[in-house]
């Protein structure tokens, strides 16, 4: 399987550890990772606020695998990110208006695409079909994300 596309976009979340830098696939090589392709409309934040509980667990739990979900907003879905962006907690948020990532993945909308250590593409699960709010569907991204990560 080929690397992922990559790009390089601004995180635009102040709570995030990676505030102000070009965010990368390539900066997740040795880890898995999973990017959620959202517009901040009210039921991707609902989402984003199941995906930072998913992120926090998986930091409790498998601290060491370094498990990262990030959001990347469509091009052109730029107003009101303030309100995504504190769906978001400490997870990165990259608002795209150049790179294109949407064109460079092509990503079904609400997909996380989940990437192995490798940055290869193993999955995409869609959230308006597998919603997080129900516990089957957020159990199952768990262990795709830690398949993915070889554990």
């Amino acid at each position: 399987d080929p690397l992922a596309p990559d790009f390089a976009i601004p995180d635009q979340n102040p709570a995030s550890p990676s505030q102000g830098r070009d965010v990368s696939p390539r900066d997740h090589l040795g880890h898995a990772s999973g990017w959620f392709f959202s517009i901040h409309v009210s039921v991707c934040r609902d989402q984003v606020g199941h995906l930072l509980a998913l992120q926090n667990e998986l930091d409790a739990t498998h601290p060491d695998a370094q498990i990262r979900l990030l959001v990347i907003n469509e091009y052109g879905y730029e107003a009101e990110s303030d309100l995504a962006i504190a769906a978001c907690g400490p997870l990165p948020y990259l608002q795209d208006v150049e790179v294109g990532a949407w064109d460079l993945w092509a990503p079904t909308y609400r997909d996380v695409v989940v990437l192995d250590p490798d940055n290869r593409m193993v999955n995409a699960y869609n959230l308006t079909d597998f919603d997080l709010a129900d516990p089957l569907y957020f159990d199952a991204l768990r262990t795709i994300l830690l398949d993915a990560a070889g554990l």
